[in-house]
């Protein structure tokens, strides 16, 4: 779901019934990915649709290739030690 859709959803309900219609990837044994999930109320909207993968700067802004794999070998090491 591209993130003008999802964006602000969750305050005025304007994208949901669109959302509702996307979902129906997941329905159809498809994954669903909720793009421009940028706010805590955001979040629980797109959950609540039934969406499989979530992404936006709630959970990170972007970053370059090099920052992305430095964040996440960073993350493997805190979870190994």
């Amino acid at each position: 779901m591209n993130r003008r859709l999802v964006r602000g959803g969750a305050d005025d309900g304007s994208s949901r019934p669109i959302a509702r219609t996307c979902a129906i990837a997941r329905n159809a044994g498809a994954k669903s990915v909720a793009d421009g999930v940028e706010t805590q109320s955001d979040f629980p909207a797109v959950r609540e649709l039934g969406f499989d993968l979530h992404q936006g700067e709630m959970f990170a802004k972007p970053m370059t290739p090099r920052k992305f794999e430095r964040t996440m070998l960073d993350g493997i090491t805190r979870l190994s030690a």
